[in-house]
């Protein structure tokens, strides 16, 4: 008898088991002991009584076709319940031997009862010890790592992950905004308009190349958005960016109709055509009422609109006095992003201008909101004045608030009673006014000492000493700083042929915890009269000492 397969079985017939080793007695002394049926011996089938110290041939199974079923479960089937009370190696090892083709013949396949000789094995249960001492360092060792391959299954645990299901994303707008990581460094993050998680940027290379920074909106044109497994951050998505495209205008304005062509005017003054497929619905929304856009410009001043909503806007305005203030504390967004700009000049003074930019945290536009919705300033009358006598050159107070109803502005003068909600708002745009970052100009002109282009921060006394002996000479007093609260920024455009030129330090912006601060830069244009003498511009700045960070043309310093 042979295998499966064709392949010669090894002889086992040196390797017969011992009266120790077998299940069941030898043949000789089984018939001495229990005298058997004639209906047995006759017909050579098996007996059905369970009589003497053996069990009945029925749980041995019916006598062989010559068909037997191979694998472990015919093994199973033929050892009946000795199999479930062998030692698991053995179970492998006999498991692994029917699984590779070995066929394991009934005992009682003959009718003489005899043991055959090309079948040695009186019963499948009976090699157990002998296979596996044979198997032991091959299928044994099989068997097991199938175990454990299937525990490990079991428990959730591949030696080989599936990769993580992915989403494609296309042409969706929103902005980068900063995510903490575990190592305390912050990371990039998109956050798409209207969603309320954030995801993170996979490789922000690419967009550090092309001039992104924190609050960068942009429209991610192609990638992908999948399960953030191995992230930097605690987000439970990354998006890998495979194309985008920067907004460079993201600003709050209006649409004017002076020019008799619709344009969007931002509070900064600058006009653009909008173009694309958002233009019709941006033009149609009334003229004058605030509108916050965001877009791709060109030279040309057409604007590709990326996505644009109304804006709520809340401004304090104080203006008047002996010094001539004109100080403006402008909310440009509130129910959006919170962007907020402070500007103040003192005529009295021709270098005490002050400039900054920020943007209002969560719970600070939640309580300015309910603070002016509390106040209704639609409601409210026009005016305020002091029930008592007028004070003169004293600065005039104003309260300003816009969105898509309209416009009210109420103006209060000084010494005046104002409502208890009108109050507590003037209170708080004060409040937020006098913690926004500020930049003011100390000094500027067309002629330095420094005759090299460089950008430098000044921390402390003596090192501003000895740069501004550099820039006017030696002996000249420098303008008094205080350096425990500010720091103070040089630009220096370096030796010029002419007139015309000019660089400034930029207001002071404060983004993430970290102040940003942009140095402008300008050349006459051509044709343009200039003075036919060699200049050097340069500018002074103050600005507050920052907490975070301090970026000067987003390198940091």
């Amino acid at each position: 008898m042979e295998p499966r397969g064709g392949v010669p079985r090894p002889r086992l017939s040196a390797l017969r088991p011992t009266r120790g080793d077998s299940l069941e007695d030898d043949a000789p002394e089984r018939a001495r002991r229990r005298p058997e049926s004639p209906a047995a011996a006759g017909t050579g089938s098996p007996r059905t009584d369970s009589s003497g110290p053996l069990r009945s041939a029925a749980l041995r199974g019916p006598p062989s076709t010559g068909l037997e079923p191979t694998g472990p479960g015919a093994v199973q089937k033929r050892c009946g319940r000795h199999f479930s009370q062998r030692p698991a190696a053995e179970k492998d090892a006999l498991n692994c031997l029917a699984g590779s083709g070995f066929s394991f013949g009934p005992r009682f396949a003959n009718p003489s009862r005899e043991p055959r000789e090309e079948n040695p094995v009186k019963h499948p249960c009976a090699a157990l010890s002998l296979v596996a001492l044979l198997l032991a360092a091959g299928c044994g060792a099989d068997a097991s790592k199938k175990r454990a391959r299937a525990a490990s299954t079991a428990a959730g645990v591949t030696s080989q992950s599936s990769p993580a299901a992915s989403t494609p994303v296309q042409d969706v707008h929103g902005v980068l905004v900063p995510e903490p990581t575990a190592s305390g460094s912050r990371a990039f993050a998109f956050l798409p308009d209207g969603g309320a998680a954030a995801l993170e940027v996979a490789d922000p290379a690419p967009l550090v190349a092309a001039g992104a920074r924190l609050l960068q909106p942009l429209t991610v044109q192609t990638g992908r958005r999948a399960p953030n497994q191995s992230g930097a951050t605690g987000l439970a998505e990354r998006l890998e960016i495979t194309s985008f495209r920067l907004d460079d205008v993201d600003a709050t304005g209006r649409i004017d109709l002076s020019t008799g062509t619709p344009r969007f005017t931002t509070n900064a003054g600058e006009s653009y055509q909008p173009t694309g497929p958002l233009a019709a619905s941006l033009l149609a929304i009334p003229a004058g009422a605030p509108v916050r856009v965001c877009g791709a410009s060109d030279p040309s001043g057409l604007l590709e609109v990326t996505a644009w909503r109304p804006a709520v806007e809340v401004e304090l305005r104080v203006v008047g006095g002996l010094a001539g203030i004109d100080r403006r504390y402008t909310v440009e967004d509130l129910d959006g992003t919170g962007e907020a700009t402070f500007a103040s000049t003192i005529r009295a003074f021709a270098s005490g201008e002050e400039r900054g930019r920020t943007r209002l945290d969560a719970s600070e536009r939640s309580s300015l909101a309910a603070e002016l919705k509390a106040a209704d300033l639609f409601r409210q009358p026009k005016s305020f004045k002091p029930n008592g006598f007028i004070i003169f050159d004293a600065p005039t107070t104003y309260l300003r608030t816009a969105d898509a109803n309209g416009e009210a502005r109420i103006t209060i003068a000084a010494g005046a009673t104002l409502p208890p909600e009108v109050d507590a708002l003037l209170r708080t745009l004060r409040a937020l006014s006098s913690a926004a970052p500020r930049r003011r100009v100390l000094e500027g002109g067309s002629q330095s000492g420094v005759r090299s282009a460089e950008v430098r921060v000044v921390r402390d006394a003596s090192a501003w000493a000895t740069l501004y002996a550099r820039h006017a000479g030696p002996g000249v007093q420098p303008p008094q700083v205080d350096f425990s609260k500010q720091w103070v920024v040089a630009a220096f455009l370096g030796l010029k042929p002419s007139g015309g030129y000019s660089i400034s330090v930029g207001e002071a912006e404060l983004r993430a915890g970290d102040l940003h601060i942009a140095i402008e830069r300008s050349a006459p244009a051509p044709g343009q009269p200039v003075t036919l003498a060699f200049t050097s511009p340069y500018q002074f700045a103050v600005i507050d000492r920052p907490t975070g960070k301090l970026y000067v043309d987003g390198v940091e310093r």
